[in-house]
């Protein structure tokens, strides 16, 4: 059972756009209908539960949807893939394996959706190789853990859609970092850290961690960080912290500092402040080695 089952509702005062609502309505009832089980990941999933349900502003923009679906084979992916693509306004451009673009009629733009297979398709090392080369390998390690643990979010009241976590977009987030080094995947996790505390995590902070606030100089910031990393290490299994945990070890911790200390400020030394973020976190994973 998930530790987040509580379900959430999006804000009336902050309610999902008219194009990324549609979206998710006609995908819902596509996976739905093909008893396709899913959850929306991804930069969506991290705007609607910051954004929608907890109200932090909006800091990088995301014209993409990203759907994680459970799948048993490659066969069953090419399949659910071909049922998006009889949908019209949806095109494979070839691009990437696990990316369409939609744009229906009438709309100015389109929009990316990748859909990300996980499940009995993995490898024995939690990865996935795209066919028909194999030769792009993606690390989907965490992903089970997270499905397992994802949130219903109410988006409208005949629409609930399954959304990662909080704690599961940070563990997603690292492996992703580890995948790729980009900076976008470094300002995600920043931010995932920085608003923990104030996404409906104040009580719990006061009520659970009195001993870390103290710590911390009831900064409830880093305490916010500590709590993070607790509830990641809750939805996730000893396997994926052990795999994250090495492979963080080594060039790779200190190359997340230096990329996180840069999303502060090209100008100033923040190094301090970014340890202290990641520190946190790490101690709450129980990565006690790390920093």
């Amino acid at each position: 059972m998930s530790v987040f089952s509580n379900q959430l509702f999006i804000s009336p005062e902050r309610p999902v756009d008219p194009v990324t609502l549609s979206i998710l309505e006609l995908i819902d009832r596509l996976l739905r209908d093909a008893k396709i089980r899913y959850m929306l990941v991804g930069a969506t999933a991290r705007d609607l539960l910051l954004y929608h349900v907890f109200g932090h502003a909006v800091t990088r923009a995301t014209y993409d949807l990203d759907f994680a679906i459970l799948v048993d084979s490659w066969e069953q992916f090419a399949t659910v893939k071909q049922m998006f693509l009889e949908i019209p306004g949806f095109v494979d451009k070839g691009r990437s394996t696990q990316r369409l673009y939609y744009q229906p009629t009438g709309a100015s733009f389109e929009t990316i959706i990748d859909i990300i297979p996980f499940g009995k398709l993995e490898t024995a090392e939690r990865t996935i190789a795209w066919p028909p080369g194999a030769d792009v390998v993606m690390n989907v390690a965490a992903f089970s853990d997270v499905f397992g643990n994802s949130l219903l979010v109410q988006v409208r009241p005949d629409l609930i859609i399954p959304v990662a976590s909080l704690p599961g977009l940070m563990v997603l987030k690292l492996f992703a970092w580890l995948d790729r080094h980009e900076e976008r995947d470094v300002q995600d996790i920043r931010r995932l850290i920085e608003t923990y505390t104030d996404a409906g995590n104040v009580n719990r902070l006061y009520e659970e961690e009195a001993d870390e606030l103290e710590r911390v100089g009831f900064d409830t910031t880093l305490a916010g960080a500590f709590l993070l990393g607790k509830d990641t290490q809750r939805i996730t299994d000893e396997n994926v912290r052990t795999r994250l945990s090495t492979l963080l070890s080594g060039k790779e911790l200190p190359a997340l500092v230096l990329q996180l200390t840069r999303t502060m400020s090209i100008f100033d030394d923040h190094t301090e402040s970014a340890e202290a973020l990641l520190r946190g976190f790490f101690r709450g994973m129980g990565f006690v080695d790390l920093l």
